[in-house]
């Protein structure tokens, strides 16, 4: 029965270092986005990471010329990275994008992730041409008027000295182009906010958060090793040894 118990703990335990090794994002960042840069047939628009297999395109541009075209993602946001990377979506020949369409989203095939994935292009395969690209980072966190990765008491100094000077430049502003009490607004509701924790940061925080199943999975194993430990200190007579 000890045998038995202390088997299944060890079972137990190598899950739940499985599943947190499973809850590990992968590289790009969950939340990263890439900016796509104008190069050729009017390409723009924004590309968010969704998960280790799915991207989302916002607001994306495009007037359906080329031969062969796909988003395709590579390693640094390089021509040979994307003329030897991984295509992803539907050939994009032929369809013209004004920005007013609902949010793009696609997904790998097969067992292919995102991970060491660090760019995105419009990339024309025919001509091996990049019309449009860009490199995925952290969003900015809204708010943080400093800049410095949290939203803090500095924050509303920043807001109140941009105010006074009648500026309507703000570092991640919510609004941009205005400075107003919307602003002052925001930094309120979202204070204490950190990149990665969802206040329009990226997620830097979420890949050392273990996930709820986990935890069960841990508070499992620790009861069967209590109960295999207080086992083991009692003979075969039913007394405790540490009666003897």
């Amino acid at each position: 029965m000890r045998q038995f118990a202390a088997t299944l703990s060890v079972a137990v335990l190598a899950a739940c270092v499985a599943s947190h090794a499973h809850a590990e994002l992968t590289l790009p960042q969950v939340g990263w986005q890439a900016e796509l840069s104008t190069f050729a047939h009017s390409v723009s628009g924004t590309v968010t990471i969704l998960d280790d297999t799915t991207i989302q395109v916002d607001d994306f541009t495009y007037d359906g010329g080329g031969i062969v075209v796909y988003f395709y993602l590579g390693e640094t946001n390089s021509g040979a990275a994307f003329a030897s990377g991984i295509p992803i979506g539907p050939d994009l020949r032929g369809t013209s994008f004004d920005g007013t369409q609902a949010p793009l989203v696609y997904d790998l095939q097969g067992e292919q992730t995102l991970e060491g994935l660090q760019a995105i292009s419009v990339w024309c395969v025919t001509a091996s041409a990049n019309f449009g690209s860009g490199t995925f980072a952290p969003a900015p966190l809204l708010g943080d008027y400093n800049d410095n990765g949290i939203i803090d008491a500095a924050d509303y100094t920043a807001w109140r000295d941009t105010m006074t000077a009648g500026s309507s430049s703000l570092t991640n502003d919510p609004t941009p182009g205005t400075v107003d009490e919307t602003d002052f607004a925001y930094w309120r509701d979202h204070f204490g906010s950190t990149t990665g924790s969802g206040a329009g940061g990226g997620s830097l925080a979420a890949s050392s958060v273990p996930e709820p199943s986990s935890l069960v999975l841990s508070g499992i194993a620790l009861v069967l090793l209590t109960v295999t430990r207080r086992k083991s200190d009692v003979n075969a007579d039913g007394f405790s040894l540490n009666e003897l």
